[in-house]
């Protein structure tokens, strides 16, 4: 064997090694290795390997939340490739390219190198990789909430699965296609496809994997309110992950099953599962667990009353969401300071964050969070005299005109109560009332919801009015 043979193995196998500890999320150790895997690969002129990692570094990098620097290594991958011709390569640096251009809002651009990439990949009949760009473009799909389109790809992206027999992708695929089912209301279809993710994962011990369909799966039943399930996949995600040292799905498990006990009112419990994240996020240096984590912190302060507390895990937030440019979901956080503010009667405060919430928030692909900025808009507007209530009021009918969803209904009749009732026309307002609470009990909203928290405040300014308690009861599946 050759001395050129025996370089490249050893650089291989330090790629591998590299590629490992990224995989497992230990990201400083991974850019060290990368690191010199690179300056190894220039001195002996091993392009091949020169290009591959500094694809790998780039990822690293943008999981750092580095994106000029991943930007920089990409294109130095993307241009090596295409001088050496390595269509493979090429087609896998526009795949990575196209998560740091979605990560910047760069929609159109990250479609153009995954469609290019895809291209590729058929072209050389590589199906695992055709299955990985079409489960990417799934994804952007699903996050613009195209949820049909997304499905759909999702479903090809797992024929490709089966016909390549590659496990790994499809419980993965099985995963991410539940994600959109249920997003689209399917909730059943959602949990069979997680069924399969996690029978499929757990047949070929894919201890990741398991972990994931379980994380996915307690997210599932917390949806239909079967907390004592979720708890169980929640706690059989994070202890796989903990044990196989999957420091990305600890973060996912601990999320979860601290939204799990938050949901049962168990803040105690949920606060020290969810502040195990602060270190991992440290360790990590993942920006986006430490955007999790301290988002869900703001909602335990926020429910057990902690207010000030809940301001500066929601202040955390924000300022890393926005290091990342999620700016959307920094804007939702934003709406969230706004709702602290207004239940501790800084109207003015809040009033200046849902505007600042509503100039940000992506209108399109968060229709949720828009109607519901809305609706505060005009419910803390009209408490002040403020005439551009009205303006607001309009846009909210509007919107929830094109949408009947239990939750946009919600949004329209929780401002239209306040409006009554500042008008005093409280015949009026214990009808709403009384159709806010049908709703309630029609979708089984638990106490421990935000939207409970305006139906109790509701509670208040009614009761302020005069209105007497037995007017006034609670939702019936609120009763212990």
């Amino acid at each position: 064997m050759s001395t050129e043979s025996n370089n490249s193995q050893s650089l291989d196998a330090l790629y591998q090694s590299a590629h490992k500890l990224w995989i497992n999320d230990n990201l400083g150790a991974a850019r060290d290795q990368f690191q010199t895997l690179i300056a190894r690969a220039r001195i002996e002129e091993n392009s091949m390997e020169l290009a591959r990692a500094l694809n790998d570094l780039a990822s690293v990098e943008l999981s750092s939340g580095e994106s000029n620097r991943a930007f920089e290594l990409y294109h130095e991958s993307l241009n090596l490739a295409r001088i050496i011709g390595q269509p493979r390569q090429i087609a896998a640096t526009l795949c990575n390219m196209s998560n740091l251009y979605r990560g910047q809002g760069y929609a159109s651009e990250a479609e153009e190198a995954l469609l290019e990439a895809l291209t590729i990949f058929r072209s050389i009949d590589l199906k695992p990789g055709a299955s990985v760009v079409l489960g990417n473009l799934a994804g952007m799909a699903i996050e613009r909430t195209d949820l049909v389109k997304g499905s759909q790809m999702m479903l090809e992206a797992i024929e490709l699965d089966r016909e390549t027999g590659d496990a790994r992708m499809l419980s993965s695929h099985l995963s991410d296609y539940a994600q959109a089912v249920i997003g689209m209301g399917n909730i059943n279809v959602g949990i069979t496809a997680l069924q399969e993710s996690l029978n499929v994962a757990n047949s070929h011990q894919l201890k990741k994997e398991t972990a994931y369909a379980n994380a996915r799966l307690a997210d599932a039943f917390i949806q239909l309110q079967q907390f004592d399930r979720a708890e169980q996949h929640a706690l059989d995600a994070l202890a796989i992950a903990r044990s196989t040292d999957l420091p990305s799905i600890t973060g996912t498990a601990i999320i979860t099953l601290g939204q799990v006990y938050r949901n049962l009112g168990r803040l105690d419990e949920a606060r020290l599962i969810v502040e195990e994240g602060i270190d991992l996020y440290r360790k990590t240096e993942s920006i986006r667990t430490k955007v999790n984590v301290h988002h869900l912190l703001g909602d335990i302060e926020f429910f057990a009353g902690n207010y000030s507390a809940a301001i500066n895990h929601y202040f955390i937030t924000r300022e890393a969401a926005e290091s990342i440019h999620l700016d959307s979901y920094a804007a939702s956080v934003v709406f969230k300071m706004g709702m602290v503010h207004e239940l501790t009667s800084e109207k003015i405060e809040a009033i200046g964050h849902y505007r600042d919430a509503l100039i940000n928030i992506d209108n399109d692909n968060d229709t949720y969070t828009h109607i519901n900025l809305l609706s505060r808009l005009v419910i803390v507007l009209r408490d002040v005299l403020d005439p551009s209530a009205n303006q607001y009021l309009t846009e909210l009918q509007q919107k929830v005109g094109l949408n009947q969803a239990f939750q946009y209904q919600l949004s329209l009749l929780f401002s239209e109560t306040f409006w009554v009732l500042s008008d005093h026309q409280f015949e009026a307002a214990i009808e709403n009332f009384r159709k806010i609470v049908a709703l309630f009990e029609a979708n089984n909203i638990n106490p421990h919801q935000f939207r409970s928290l305006e139906l109790k405040h509701l509670i208040e300014q009614l009761q302020n009015a005069g209105i007497e308690q037995d007017l006034l009861p609670l939702p019936s599946n609120w009763k212990k």
